[in-house]
């Protein structure tokens, strides 16, 4: 299905991006806002993310990601212990928190070295969905590993990758003034920049 003009793309990203060849508003109108509104994420909703991640790719069908989940108030005061101060200022708004980790063996013991790419596929699928339902998401890398593999008893064969804040997006005004102006789509490169040239011999 191709994609007329500026059809379906949301007017505030169509200032930071220009989609070119038909891509689904879905993948454009996706941002990650610092932005949440007070609002209590269903169960439902919740498990709807997670099971979007479910159903990513991975190499040998390994499915490599592991969820920590904290949607309850001391769930989340507990993972708000780890988080790096800086996140926490806007963060401490969301909804949920999903640590997302990665386990590096395959079932038989071995190195799995895709888990981390693979992991990553997880992440896209979560914060698609998000939008989809109406929410948002947006990942951190800022938090103290050490702790979290402490406070969450994590065994040694699974890697924390991000922990994603999950919740309503909310306005401006929701929002410390110090992240009012990064508040906001970002724009991307060019696929001129991006496709790398290369000669067949």
């Amino acid at each position: 299905m191709s994609h007329t003009m500026n059809e379906g793309y949301h007017d505030e990203v169509l200032q930071a991006r220009q989609p070119q060849h038909g891509v689904d508003p879905l993948f454009v109108n996706r941002w990650s806002t610092r932005a949440f509104q007070p609002y209590t994420i269903s169960q439902q909703e919740l498990y709807a993310l997670l099971e979007a991640a479910q159903y990513a790719p991975s190499a040998n069908n390994m499915q490599p990601w592991r969820f920590f989940v904290a949607a309850t108030e001391q769930e989340k005061t507990l993972f708000q212990s780890f988080i790096m101060p800086r996140n926490l200022v806007w963060c401490k708004n969301a909804s949920a928190y999903i640590l997302l980790a990665s386990d590096s063996l395959t079932p038989d013991g071995n190195e799995n070295r895709m888990h981390a790419f693979d992991t990553g596929a997880a992440w896209q699928s979560i914060a698609l969905q998000a939008n989809m339902l109406g929410l948002s998401t947006r990942a951190m890398g800022g938090f103290e590993k050490a702790a979290a593999i402490e406070k969450l008893a994590i065994p040694s064969n699974l890697h924390p990758q991000i922990v994603i804040a999950v919740g309503k997006p909310g306005s401006l005004e929701q929002l410390d003034e110090s992240f009012h102006p990064m508040n906001k789509p970002t724009p991307r490169k060019s696929l001129d920049e991006l496709i790398v040239p290369y000669e067949v011999k």
